[in-house]
């Protein structure tokens, strides 16, 4: 099945860029959940593990260090030969928040993307049978984030 419609003057007509931008972005993806899931990785890694060539990897990399989303760590420890640059997600700008919510209590715990534990906090809450009992663990949690004192100030 074709993306391209057969009547060039439907108003969907997808062109040749379009489809470049998605399989790129597609890949870019590809390359971020890898480096979530894997850890640091190098280019000949990357390029075997996405299916495409080291110029495309090449390019994917440095389009996404100038989005900040990736660093170079410098080498990898080898025996032989040349050492080849690891890459690993940029654990400043990027967060995970998860919340875990139970009958007794509540946490809070904030991850960089590199999954290292960077804030954690019970939050006296227990769980209750209605909708407004998200609405206050929100707030609790946004009024820590704002109080001066909070390391996570924001």
């Amino acid at each position: 099945m074709s993306l391209i419609p057969k009547n060039a003057s439907d108003a969907g007509v997808l062109d040749k860029e379009s489809i470049v931008d998605i399989k790129k972005s597609r890949l870019k993806k590809s390359l971020l959940q890898d480096l979530y899931v894997r850890g640091n990785r190098t280019i000949a890694q990357l390029t075997r593990e996405l299916h495409t060539s080291v110029p495309s990897v090449t390019v994917l990399l440095e389009e996404l260090m100038d989005e900040h989303w990736i660093v170079e760590i410098g080498p990898a420890d080898v025996q032989f030969g040349r050492k080849p640059i690891l890459y690993s997600l940029h654990p400043k700008g990027r967060y995970t928040m998860l919340l875990d919510v139970t009958t007794y209590g509540s946490k809070a715990i904030i991850l960089n993307l590199q999954n290292q534990i960077l804030f954690k906090i019970d939050l006296h809450l227990s769980l209750e049978d209605n909708i407004s009992h998200l609405a206050k663990l929100a707030e609790s949690f946004i009024m820590y984030l704002l109080n001066p004192e909070s390391p996570l100030r924001i």
